[in-house]
């Protein structure tokens, strides 16, 4: 089982693997932004708090999570994902998180949360993760662990901002690396540490391994909930879905269509 750490699922796309399942599985404490709940239901795990407008969350997941674990936060001024890391860093007085669901999806809010992520520049104390990408954002200096070969990239939004790349194919000191300029785009790991400095502001670096990461399977021929011995929280819906009606599937299962791929 993977070490205990914080994770918030935030309401971007979640393509649940083993990895990721247990990344879950074993977060303390384990939080949702609005709609990540859902991410969460789908593999039958309950959130210590989901935070938000609550205006995404569904009804169902809302009963099973609880309304005791509702943090409404209705401001409209922010997003939900936004509100979310508040409440876990400073209500909760979390250190450190890593957050799935900020990535991929809509153009508009992955932006947002890349912004937001450049904004708190908490270096490995925030992360986002996903099934094939790892992004910081880093103020100051780090050494980042690294695999020699990897892609790294590295971009700011303040053309003020310097920036100084070690351990890395093609290093760079004190330059300006914003994306209407000239950011750093697939780099390549020279050794097995980078080291980022950045002044004047953050920096996001991007880390893109080699997927090694293992699907889940799913069950039905358009369902999108992961298989179970029927044993888990989640069993019922499940077990539900693959004896429904095929007319009746689209009323069970909320989660994103996409045709069956026995590759995936």
């Amino acid at each position: 089982m993977p070490p205990s750490r914080p994770l918030l699922v935030a309401n971007g796309p979640v393509n649940w693997t083993r990895e990721l399942n247990a990344l879950a599985a074993a977060a303390e404490p384990l939080l949702a932004a609005d709609g990540g709940a859902n991410h969460l239901g789908r593999i039958g795990l309950r959130p210590a708090a989901v935070v938000g407008d609550l205006d995404s969350i569904t009804s169902g997941v809302r009963a099973f999570v609880g309304e005791n674990r509702m943090v409404h936060r209705p401001d409209q001024d922010r997003t939900d994902l936004d509100k979310a890391l508040e409440y876990a860093f400073h209500e909760l007085g979390l250190d450190r998180l890593t957050v799935l669901g900020a990535t991929g999806g809509r153009l508009d809010h992955a932006s947002g949360n890349l912004g937001l992520l450049a904004r708190l520049a908490m270096g490995e104390g925030l992360e986002y993760l996903d099934p094939g990408n790892r992004l910081v954002a880093v103020a100051g200096e780090i050494a980042l662990s690294a695999v020699p070969g990897e892609t790294w990239s590295f971009f700011t939004f303040d053309p003020a901002v310097r920036v100084s790349l070690e351990g890395v194919k093609w290093p760079v000191t004190d330059v300006a690396l914003d994306l209407p300029g000239k950011p750093s785009i697939s780099n390549v790991a020279a050794a097995d540490e980078v080291t980022v400095r950045a002044q004047g502001g953050a920096v996001i670096v991007m880390r893109w391994f080699n997927p090694t990461f293992s699907p889940i399977s799913y069950c039905g021929r358009r369902c999108t909930a992961p298989s179970c011995d029927f044993s888990s929280p989640g069993a019922q819906r499940t077990a539900e879905y693959a004896s429904a009606p095929e007319d009746e599937k689209s009323q069970l299962c909320t989660a994103p269509r996409r045709p069956r791929d026995e590759n995936w």
